[in-house]
């Protein structure tokens, strides 16, 4: 059995951010954050991609730059049949990234500053003992002190420690649609 310190269930933006949080506010944990994931980066991942400022002023507190292409939304609009429309114009509202580049450039950076990480290991089990948490996957068993679930909305770390059934689960989809093929000369005025 291996024993570490920090477990992170998820190596999304959740589990590697609080990696990397965990890192900078207590160097000691160098080699004793270990982030867990049944995917491997980069890997797809649905998503809508944005990026609001706070994620951006998170990025900047950690020191981690946003160097994978990226496009800076400063004005939206919706319309949904039959007559609702709704616009906003609000310089920086967000960035739009590709989930898979973002996500794999955070996980690199949790690596580079001294986490762990174990990826295609799908998280079989988690039950409580006296020292902490058992970890049980479809490759090797953890022991860990503290357990993050960062593991998205229908946790198995929430379901096996802490309990419910798994909720209704939404989700979002990001899609490249050409500007030929639509009637919107947004960009064109720009």
């Amino acid at each position: 059995m291996i024993s570490r310190d920090i477990v992170i269930i998820g190596s999304g933006p959740a589990g590697s951010s609080t990696a990397l949080h965990l890192l900078r506010n207590e160097p000691a944990l160098h080699g004793e954050v270990l982030l867990l994931d049944k995917a491997v980066h980069p890997r797809e991942k649905i998503c809508a991609g944005g990026l609001i400022p706070h994620t951006l002023d998170c990025l900047n507190e950690l020191d981690i730059p946003l160097s994978v292409p990226h496009v800076k939304v400063d004005q939206a609009f919706v319309r949904v049949p039959p007559s609702y429309e709704v616009s906003c114009a609000d310089a920086g509202m967000c960035s739009i990234i590709r989930r898979d580049e973002f996500d794999y450039s955070l996980v690199q950076a949790a690596r580079e500053r001294g986490a762990e990480t174990r990826e295609g290991e799908k998280v079989l089990e988690l039950r409580r003992d006296p020292s902490g948490v058992v970890i049980v996957t479809d490759k090797e068993t953890y022991r860990a002190r503290v357990v993050v679930g960062a593991d998205g909305s229908g946790s198995r770390v929430r379901r096996h420690l802490v309990g419910g059934e798994v909720e209704a689960v939404g989700k979002a989809i990001m899609c490249d649609v050409p500007i030929s093929a639509t009637t919107w000369n947004g960009f064109g005025q720009q």
